[in-house]
């Protein structure tokens, strides 16, 4: 079926297939915006189909898709892109409220609050620049190998005034253990959440384990449509990136691995902050089943295998 996308739309798609170092908050945000152009000649269920085979790994692109093929698609995504549109400045309000308040109302800080962070999210980044007009903020960031976005968001967070330490991603234990009692907390994104579960770049299970030996929480930003039921859940598969962006001329004999995201146990983080409100990792199973319906899911699988000619 993607071999029926009009052209100009398949450019796009090929655009967000290729695109490897934009968050999933850009990514949806590009896709939402090809689906109702799509929508519009035509052309939703093929465009849905090759959006979630851009990005297998996704959830909120195969949500966004779901939406598009499902009963009075155009209107209910026009309505998810608002919501989307919407959910950085709650998501930042939810977890500066997690951060600085903990139910117990406003904590005063004599030293700078020291959060650390996995590669680079815009959402995470919208959170910390809204901290940081709070309270005094300093960042310790992964450099995110092998294609080193976590610099871009050292960068833009020093560029907003916030101290910023980039570290190797074998590095990061020491450095939070250098820091001591001044870890308050690590902060990820999440390119999926389903269940059991949620995805990100590789690199941040070791993070937030090194953060639970440490007695340090680990919270999730994900806006809702981020959240998968287990139905589409079940249909991501993870993107790998070349060999060369590894090691350009291996050795014949050398195997490169080169995955680009991993799953975490959703019970290793202490609270996600979505735009509906801080939730704990029990109630993550309520909200994946509230953000599709069953029947648009099914719908969106039914499209995709057709298309894969079984």
């Amino acid at each position: 079926m993607a071999a029926d996308l009009d052209p100009a739309l398949a450019v796009r798609v090929r655009a967000v297939a290729d695109d490897h170092l934009s968050g999933a908050s850009r990514l949806t945000q590009v896709a939402m915006e090809i689906l109702l152009d799509a929508h519009r000649v035509g052309d939703g269920d093929a465009a849905a189909c090759a959006l979630c085979a851009a990005q297998p790994a996704m959830a909120s692109v195969w949500n966004a898709a779901a939406v598009a093929v499902g009963a009075d698609g155009l209107r209910r995504l026009q309505r998810l892109n608002q919501q989307v549109r919407r959910s950085p400045r709650a998501l930042a309000r939810v977890l500066t409220d997690l951060l600085l308040t903990r139910g117990e109302g406003p904590r005063v800080l004599a030293a700078p609050l020291v959060v650390a962070t996995v590669s680079a999210s815009a959402s995470v980044r919208v959170c910390l620049e809204a901290l940081s007009e709070r309270t005094r903020l300093e960042v310790i960031c992964t450099e995110a190998r092998p294609l080193l976005e976590g610099r871009e968001m050292a960068a833009d967070l020093v560029g907003a005034g916030i101290p910023t330490t980039l570290c190797t991603d074998v590095g990061i234990g020491a450095v939070m253990a250098e820091a001591g009692p001044a870890l308050e907390a690590v902060i990820v994104g999440a390119d999926a959440v389903a269940p059991r579960w949620f995805v990100n770049k590789c690199g941040t299970r070791h993070v937030v384990e090194i953060a639970a030996s440490l007695g340090v929480p680990s919270y999730v930003v994900g806006s809702r449509e981020k959240f998968i039921a287990e139905i589409l859940a079940d249909e991501l598969r993870s993107s790998r990136g070349t060999s060369e962006e590894v090691w350009e001329h291996p050795p014949p004999d050398v195997t490169i691995a080169n995955p680009y995201f991993e799953r975490i146990p959703v019970e290793l983080v202490a609270m996600f902050a979505t735009d509906a409100g801080p939730i704990g990792p029990a109630s993550v199973p309520e909200l994946c089943q509230s953000v599709v319906s069953r029947a648009d899911s099914a719908r969106l699988i039914g499209i995709i295998r057709l298309a894969r000619g079984g």
